[in-house]
């Protein structure tokens, strides 16, 4: 009698909201589906963002913290280019929230 829910054979879906694109960034390495949840995140990111959804502005300096803050934790071959792809989508769209969060670092 097998209990398998299945839930790791579901692919990760792309967040649709950036509160929820947070939460991938941030998962520990420890989280089921981590890695792939990680490459969406990356994937996604300049695309949600560039959408400027109404609480952009209030999770702009969340987010480049969590870009700026992330590691290659899993050695994924373009996740450099991606971070950077995400944090200039982030910059275009919020620049004020950005370079705030930038100065004060």
């Amino acid at each position: 009698d097998l209990e398998d829910d299945g839930a790791d054979l579901v692919p990760v879906q792309p967040p649709r909201y950036l509160r929820d694109l947070l939460k991938l960034i941030n998962e520990g390495t420890d989280q089921e589906l981590a890695r792939e949840r990680l490459q969406m995140a990356l994937a996604t990111c300049p695309a949600l963002v560039r959408s400027r959804p109404a609480d952009l502005k209030d999770v702009a300096r969340d987010l480049a913290h969590a870009i700026l803050a992330s590691e290659n934790r899993f050695d994924l071959d373009d996740f450099s280019e991606k971070s950077r792809t995400s944090l200039a989508a982030l910059t275009a769209c919020r620049p004020v929230e950005v370079v705030r969060y930038l100065q004060l670092s």
